[in-house]
Formats: structure tokens, sequence, C-alpha cells
């Protein structure tokens, strides 16, 4: 494990070599301050194709969950996980769905087989970019437990989507969610 000082101190030998860096959000933009980048830097957000994002118009009386993006540990779906099995004590036929694929998914299947949320939880796979923007209409609330968003393409998507978005107040989350 490499602290987070031994990363900005490595990345700060290459940053500080260039003219210009670009990052893609303000908290970002803190973040190299705090690290003591030098050289100027500007934010410039990805793009979004935001007509592949028609808003949903209509919402289940009881969401319908849903965390789309790599299955990392750094993602802390296991957070997600653990907070539908409190979910579900109360509403008994909650459903999440959980997009993508990655090196925790089989301890993140594991632990929803401990919870017994199988019947709760469901994990997709991959699905290819282009179908994702019926996946996300057919949700009704975005979730996200990370705490290393540069700036979270998958937020603006469900935001684009009509979707509420549920994150932590930490890096690039709170520039998206508001």
């Amino acid at each position: 494990f490499i602290s987070r000082n031994t990363v900005w101190k490595i990345t700060n030998i290459y940053y500080n070599r260039v003219d210009l860096v670009i990052v893609p959000s303000n908290r970002i933009k803190k973040e190299t301050k705090k690290y003591n980048v030098k050289v100027k830097t500007i934010v410039i957000s990805n793009g979004l194709e935001l007509d592949l994002f028609k808003a949903k118009t209509n919402y289940n009386t009881f969401p319908k969950f849903l965390h789309v993006g790599r299955l990392g540990y750094e993602k802390k779906i296991d957070v997600i996980i653990n907070a539908m099995e409190h979910v579900v004590k109360k509403f008994h036929d909650a459903k999440l769905d959980v997009v993508g694929a990655g090196p925790a998914k089989d301890e993140l299947l594991e632990l929803t087989k401990k919870l017994n949320l199988s019947e709760n939880i469901n994990f997709l796979g991959y699905i290819q970019r282009d179908k994702l923007p019926k996946i996300y209409r057919e949700h009704d609330v975005f979730l996200t437990a990370s705490e290393m968003e540069t700036q979270g393409i998958v937020l603006v998507e469900a935001i684009a989507s009509g979707v509420p978005v549920i994150g932590v107040n930490v890096l690039a989350i709170p520039d998206v969610v508001h």
C-alpha cells in the first residue's frame, strides 16, 4: 500500500515539469494545490453525449436502486450492500442492480449471500456502453460509496437520465451531486 502523500510526491515530479495540468473537477483542482502542484491547473469536465441519455418521466413507488462501475475494492460497493441489508429489513422487496465487473466481484457476491440478500441484489456484469442509457432509466436511484472519484462519469449519466444520485461528500462527488 502506497500512501496518498507518496503518490502525490511521485505525481508532482511529472506535473511540475509541464506547462499546464487539466483536471476534471474543482475538487481535484483543490487537491492539486493542496499537494503542491505549482503549474497552472484548469478544470475541463469530461463530455457526455446528452442525446443518448433521455430523462425518465415515471418512477416506482418504492425505488429500484442502481450502481454502475468497476467492481474495485476502492469503490466501496460493500458499503452499499451493507446499507441494503438495513433497507431490506424495512422494505422486503427492495432491489439493487449492480452493473460492472472487476476484482472485488467474488467478495461482493459472497457478502451478498452472507447477508441473505441474493433475492434483492442482482449482479448484472459488464454491460456495453450503448446499453447503459436504458439501464439508468429502468432504475429510480443511483448509489455510490466511492471516495475516489475525480469526476464520476456514471454520476453525470445517472443525472442526465433523470435518476437522483446518493453519494459521499468526498472529492468530485459534491461537484456533481447537489
